[in-house]
C-alpha cells in the first residue's frame, strides 16, 4: 500500500513546473528523481510531503493519516548564530515521537547518538553545528532525519 500518493499532480509556484501526474510511494520502496536545475525536483517532494499546496490534482494518504516523515531539505535553514550542538539539532528529529512539552529523555538521547553513528559523525555530538564543515552538516542533517524513525525518509539533493 501506498504511504501517500499523487493523482493528477499539477506540481508550480504559479505556474505549472510539469505536466500532471501520478506517483505512490510504498512503504520500504526506493524513489530517485532526476532531472536539470530548476526542473521541478524539489517542488515534486514538498507537494508530496504536503509542505507545497498542488495547483491541481490530488495528494491522497491511503492509511487515512500522513506517514512519519525524516526530511533533509536542499538547504536548511538552522540559525548558525544560535549555540546548538549536532545533539541538539538531530534531537530535533525525535520533536514528532514526543508528547506535547515533553523534553527529550535519556532513550531519545541513546536514538540520536546511534542516528550520529549510523551516519559516520557519531564524534561530533557535543561539536557546535557552526563549527562544521558543509559535508558534516548535511550528514547531521540526515542523521535528523533518521532520528524520526520515519515512514518516509526524502533526501533532497
Amino acid at each position: 500500500m501506498d504511504l501517500v500518493r499523487l493523482e493528477r499532480a499539477v506540481i508550480g509556484y504559479r505556474v505549472p513546473l510539469l505536466p500532471p501526474l501520478d506517483l505512490g510511494v510504498k512503504a520500504g520502496s526506493t524513489l530517485g528523481v532526476l532531472g536539470p536545475n530548476g526542473a521541478g525536483k524539489t517542488a515534486l517532494l514538498k507537494s508530496l510531503l504536503g509542505l507545497l499546496p498542488l495547483l491541481g490534482g490530488r495528494r491522497l494518504l491511503p492509511q487515512g493519516r500522513a506517514p512519519r516523515v525524516g526530511y533533509v531539505p536542499q538547504r536548511d535553514r538552522l540559525d548558525q548564530s544560535w549555540p546548538l550542538t549536532v545533539l541538539d539539532v538531530v534531537l530535533m528529529g525525535r520533536t514528532p515521537l514526543l508528547g506535547p512539552l515533553h523534553r527529550p529523555r535519556t532513550h531519545d538521547r541513546k536514538r540520536a547518538r546511534e542516528a550520529l553513528s549510523e551516519i559516520g559523525v557519531g564524534d561530533l555530538a557535543d561539536r557546535p553545528l557552526y563549527a562544521l564543515s558543509g559535508g558534516q552538516h548535511q550528514r547531521v542533517l540526515i542523521a535528523r532525519a533518521i532520528a524520526a524513525e520515519p515512514e518516509l525518509l526524502v533526501l533532497d539533493e
